[in-house]
């Protein structure tokens, strides 16, 4: 048996994230099943992976090779062994690991199942490089700027400073050259008017 797993690459060299249809299959079967499980202890989840190591002719002084035998305890993907989650799901993989940064770890079963499968993963430098891909991902997401909002003539985008303008000063307000005329003329005639008062006087 193999004692790593095995990884795929885009045809421009990056790692291969998604989903097999073996995984895809495996969600939703899993999406139909609610009862909740108790996560199996450490020794009991080691025991079952060694055992599998032996049946498939395996070493089973090999630390890596007994923990990609051994079977995750958590998510949608419990019940699958260390080792098929990184082949079938490595975007996942990656994600589920990187989000464990500052995570400290307990003595509960699903702790304990969490950080060996993180210790699994890490153990190769494709998986190292998938966690990388994630968590940069996810700070390109964080850092993308808004988009302005949508205003309601013409669906155009209306900057924020535009819509903090009082009325007066939005450029719709404004009275344009055609209503300016009459009220030019009328200050005119106004001050005309008055001036021939004042000069009769």
């Amino acid at each position: 048996m193999d004692r790593a797993p095995s990884f795929s690459r885009l045809p421009n060299g990056d790692l291969k994230l998604g989903y097999s249809m073996e995984a895809n299959k495996y969600m939703q079967g899993s999406r139909k099943v609610s009862t909740p499980v108790t996560a199996l202890s450490k020794d009991l989840v080691r025991q079952h992976a060694e055992d599998e190591v032996r049946k498939l002719g395996g070493d089973v002084t090999d630390e890596l090779t007994v923990l990609g035998q051994h079977r995750i305890q958590f998510g949608q993907f419990r019940g699958q062994k260390f080792k098929w989650m990184v082949e079938n799901g490595l975007g996942y993989t990656g994600w589920f690991v990187g989000k464990m940064e500052g995570e400290r770890q307990h003595q509960t079963p699903l702790s304990v199942n969490k950080f060996l499968f993180k210790k699994y993963v890490e153990s190769f430098p494709e998986g190292r490089e998938a966690i990388h891909m994630k968590r940069m991902e996810k700070e390109v997401k964080k850092n993308k700027p808004q988009p302005l909002s949508t205003g309601k003539s013409g669906g155009q985008p209306v900057p924020t400073a535009q819509k903090s303008l009082s009325p007066l000063m939005n450029p719709r307000h404004m009275l344009t050259g055609q209503m300016l005329t009459p009220l030019i003329e009328f200050r005119t005639n106004a001050h005309n008017f008055f001036e021939k008062v004042l000069l009769s006087q």
